[in-house]
């Protein structure tokens, strides 16, 4: 979504309630576009095929989570602190 909308190119400079409402209505515009062919087409190329290849993670109870919802966690923070999967600003705005 950061290459279709230019917002996520650096940090958002709204409150922060705001920028849940900004992340929100994209997931929104992105899954509307998605669901028509035609402007599916035409806003992903067919190079990019979304995969839906999501695993389903058990939910246990309390707050603790699963094992498998652990692991999940742990593979998403390698990839997004990685050389691929990090942002150029994203260290700045931790900060």
């Amino acid at each position: 979504m950061c290459s279709r909308f230019r917002v996520f190119s650096k940090a958002i400079p709204l409150a922060l309630d705001k920028v849940e409402s900004v992340v929100m209505a994209v997931c929104i515009i992105h899954n509307f576009l998605l669901r028509n062919p035609v402007s599916a087409a035409q806003y992903i190329p067919e190079e990019c095929e979304p995969t839906y290849e999501l695993q389903r993670v058990s939910k246990q109870g309390g707050n603790r989570p699963t094992n498998a919802a652990v692991a999940v966690r742990d593979e998403l923070c390698k990839y997004f602190s990685s050389d691929v999967g990090s942002v150029g600003w994203q260290t700045d705005a931790v900060k």
